[in-house]
């Protein structure tokens, strides 16, 4: 769910730049859906375990089917009015508001959907590789006695 709200952010916020808004590009960069993915990837490749790779595979797989979606959504979504403001008007938080309500779509926000979705397809390869990999080499635990006999369950 914070992926699909991330990227919309992303995908709505996509045409503002810091010279229209000063400090949209800080604020796209920390709500960022890629940073997300990479955060649930780089967990998993931490905790070297299966199941921590399953987790990350199953955040990718579902980041590609919500970059479809958005996809599908901002390709069927009609022309908003455009709503330019003088710089003297306007402030980050209307700025922001406006753009995610009355959304108005570019190219950009085609490029950073399907970047995005190409990254989560990265990462589902990454996270199949070390799947398997956990799966044929499980990680074993050793204490002041040897191997652990729990890995078994």
């Amino acid at each position: 769910m914070l992926y699909a709200l991330a990227l919309y952010f992303q995908a709505a916020t996509a045409s503002l730049s810091n010279t229209y808004q000063p400090g949209i590009k800080l604020l796209q960069a920390v709500i960022s859906p890629s940073g997300l993915l990479l955060l649930v990837f780089l967990v998993a490749c931490l905790r070297k375990s299966y199941a921590a790779a399953r987790v990350a595979m199953a955040s990718s797989a579902g980041a590609i089917l919500v970059s479809a979606l958005m996809l599908a959504f901002i390709a069927g979504h009609g022309d908003s009015p455009k709503t330019w403001q003088p710089p003297g008007a306007r402030s980050l938080s209307s700025t922001v508001q406006v753009a995610l309500f009355q959304p108005s779509f570019s190219n950009r926000s085609i490029g950073s959907v399907v970047g995005n979705g190409f990254l989560a397809l990265l990462v589902l390869g990454g996270s199949v590789y070390f799947s398997r990999r956990r799966r044929i080499n499980p990680v074993q635990r050793t204490g002041p006695h040897g191997p652990s006999t729990d890995l078994d369950r």
